[in-house]
């Protein structure tokens, strides 16, 4: 039997459905529990944390519950349109995360870069050395104080500064 499926609309708070692009969610629920799902860029769906996240009212989005008609729309005009989140301009704002008592790169954590999408997101990865760079949400939770340590501005040429020192540390 296929899941019934419920569609939501994630927009920037405020923003009234249709003005300015939306990211499309879908949610069902099986023995296993609720799932929820996003409509990618890639023209697929793909598990997220995106709408529990629009329904906590602690992020900049929300959630609105839409037909599976307007969902099936709304799918169609982004996968027509080569959905991206990267920034409009190519520029990216670089921090460092350091403990408290900390005050250089070389004590980093680790480096995040930050950006407006298109959309109006706000945006972050982290820096991995195993996968390069990953969505997170580090930036955030330090500038929330959900996590220790402050967040020093950095270049993108100590960026790649980072990068060297992490390689060294792993060989």
């Amino acid at each position: 039997m296929s899941p019934e499926y419920q569609y939501y609309a994630i927009s920037i708070r405020g923003n009234d459905l249709g003005l300015g692009p939306t990211q499309i969610c879908r949610r069902w629920v099986d023995e296993d529990g609720r799932h929820d799902e996003v409509y990618t860029k890639a023209a697929s769906w793909s598990a997220t944390s995106e709408l529990i996240e629009a329904e906590s009212g602690q992020f900049e989005t929300e959630a609105r519950a839409i037909s599976a008609r307007l969902a099936l729309s709304l799918v169609e005009i982004q996968s027509g349109r080569g959905v991206s989140y990267e920034p409009s301009d190519g520029r990216y704002s670089y921090f460092a995360w350091l403990a408290d008592d900390k005050s250089s790169l070389d004590d980093a954590r680790q480096v995040i870069r930050t950006w407006k999408s298109p959309q109006g997101y706000s945006m972050e990865e982290s820096y991995t050395f195993d996968s390069g760079w990953e969505r997170s949400y580090l930036y955030q939770d330090v500038r929330d104080a959900r996590k220790s340590g402050w967040l020093m501005s950095i270049t993108e040429e100590d960026v790649e500064r980072f990068k060297e020192i992490v390689a060294e540390r792993r060989s």
